[in-house]
């Protein structure tokens, strides 16, 4: 074994022996608190957007707040030009600084449910979908109309499954072969199995220029 991603791909159970802490989630107000205090003893500030999407990307988690927001911080810093106010690019840099840096549990479950021979991009959209929602559980014909075809409109190079085909890839994002990411709740209605992993999930559709939960507000980075 190289590394600890490598023995959790390689071993399921020795996620569950290691400790686990309990993270409570927190509103809005308190999150973007986290990291307007930073800003300012920085005498920077950050763009409002980039608070909305830190806030919603995170779940309520403020760990991935501080995952983000410390990659940010750090993309302002290194800008080769002064910087008093954050944009767009700095937020993205948080974005992938936080992917790199969280936890080889959450990447190691995101890869072996998604990382295929074939269909990995109908298991990452599949769980995308699934994420793009407050909701701990949800609806197959919800998911399929209010979310998985929003994503699929932005991804127009990729077929639009039917139904019946995504609730196919959710049933297999039960089992061990796919982390048992999701779980299962009779009637088509589905949830992530830990809920800490639906902030992971929104981070890798972010980077992958799926802004989840933008399309129910009108609001722009510009």
């Amino acid at each position: 074994m190289h590394d600890v991603t490598e023995l959790l791909q390689s071993h399921p159970s020795a996620g569950r022996i290691l400790e686990t802490i309990e993270l409570k989630r927190l509103n809005h107000d308190d999150l973007w608190k986290i990291l307007s205090v930073v800003a300012t003893k920085l005498n920077v500030e950050l763009q409002q957007e980039a608070l909305i999407r830190v806030g919603q990307v995170s779940d309520g988690f403020p760990h991935y707040v501080h995952l983000i927001g410390e990659s940010m911080f750090w993309s302002m810093f290194d800008d080769p030009e002064e910087v008093r106010k954050s944009d767009s690019r700095h937020y993205k840099e948080g974005i992938k600084g936080a992917l790199q840096r969280t936890e080889a549990a959450l990447k190691a479950q995101y890869e072996k449910a998604t990382q295929k021979y074939r269909n990995t991009q109908e298991f990452e959209e599949a769980l995308w979908a699934l994420a793009d929602s407050t909701s701990d559980r949800r609806q197959i014909a919800e998911i399929y109309d209010s979310s998985y075809k929003w994503i699929m409109g932005k991804r127009s190079d990729r077929p639009l499954l039917p139904r019946e085909r995504l609730n196919q890839r959710y049933l297999s994002l039960r089992k061990d072969t796919h982390s048992r990411i999701v779980v299962g709740h009779g009637s088509g209605w589905f949830s992530f199995r830990e809920a800490i992993m639906r902030g992971y999930v929104r981070l890798k559709a972010e980077d992958n220029g799926i802004d989840l939960g933008k399309h129910h507000n009108t609001a722009g980075m510009k």
